[in-house]
């Protein structure tokens, strides 16, 4: 959303009986976060963790993922993702209405981790990365950043 300060930001919509997402909870408790980036790899223990658990499972273990802790935010990172984003909370926007609220969570990254194998000459290399992004409300449909293109903006 921002290069300076680094913003970011992204949705959460609430559960089926309108209660808030546990993620959602946390950040609003903590007033931070971690965003990590999902590649093709990761998309099966992401949508094991996306499942509707109760608060006191481990989604970490669950997912068969692996927590680490941050430099300086409290929530741990992914050690299986390729890049972890470390974030304080800035603002949470409430959007919608019942019975599917959404709230958009927007937060400042205070530290951006990247694993060395996916910089080349001091650039984040996007076509190893694999990269996917959630397209629908429902969470079936996604898409993939393998295929990349440069247009040249006339000034």
């Amino acid at each position: 959303m921002c290069n300076l300060p680094m913003i970011v930001g992204f949705s959460i919509a609430r559960k089926v009986n309108e209660q808030k997402k546990d993620t959602l909870v946390n950040i609003e408790l903590q007033k931070e976060f971690v965003i990590c980036v999902v590649t093709e790899d990761l998309a099966p223990p992401m949508i094991k963790s996306a499942t509707a658990y109760p608060i006191h499972v481990n989604e970490f273990k669950e997912a068969g993922l692996t927590p680490v802790n941050a430099d300086i935010v409290a929530a741990p990172l992914v050690l299986e993702s390729p890049i972890n984003m470390e974030c304080r909370l800035l603002q949470i926007l409430e959007f919608g209405r019942e019975p599917r609220k959404n709230e958009f969570v927007v937060g400042e990254v205070v530290k951006v981790h990247i694993k060395d194998e996916f910089i080349v000459d001091g650039q984040l290399q996007p076509l190893k990365l694999k990269v996917i992004g959630r397209l629908s409300g429902h969470g079936k449909t996604y898409c993939r950043t393998t295929e990349i293109f440069e247009i040249t903006r006339v000034q």
